[in-house]
């Protein structure tokens, strides 16, 4: 939801000379962003890193991390862990073409969760990505 974010982004993007689209949204109101949904873009791959991190781990986290992040970028309510995951399977089951794929950074005590919800959800070819620490940190699944 944040313009600067996707300001950087588009930079990163155009420093890596990659032809990527990127759109401004509340994903847990995406059907109010009716010229998007009127467009009706289809995508071969949806990239998200989603709020993941509980509230209540907020005051074990290290600057390094809280310092360079809007809060609503990092935190979310403790209650619904997998709220974002959820809103963003079910925008990717409409604007996902057949067979394209979508990625997802998870809190690494989630992956389960996220897979499952994923699976739920109808995705295929669900996969556990690890990071360099051996964390399982990604999560990226296909609609067949």
């Amino acid at each position: 939801i944040s313009e600067k974010a996707l300001a950087i982004a588009r930079l990163n993007a155009n420093y890596q000379l990659l032809a990527v689209n990127f759109h401004r949204m509340d994903i847990l109101n995406f059907h109010t962003h009716t010229d998007f949904i009127n467009s009706y873009e289809k995508f071969d791959v949806i990239v998200s890193n989603p709020p993941y991190i509980g509230l209540s781990e907020k005051k074990n986290m290290s600057l390094t991390v809280t310092g360079f992040e809007p809060e609503e970028a990092l935190f979310i309510p403790d209650d619904d862990l997998l709220l974002f995951y959820r809103a963003i399977a079910g925008f990717s089951r409409s604007f996902l073409n057949q067979q394209g794929s979508v990625y997802f950074e998870i809190n690494q005590t989630q992956a389960d969760q996220v897979a499952a919800l994923l699976h739920e959800q109808g995705f295929t070819a669900i996969t556990k990505i690890a990071d360099l620490s051996e964390n399982a940190r990604f999560v990226k699944a296909v609609l067949p």
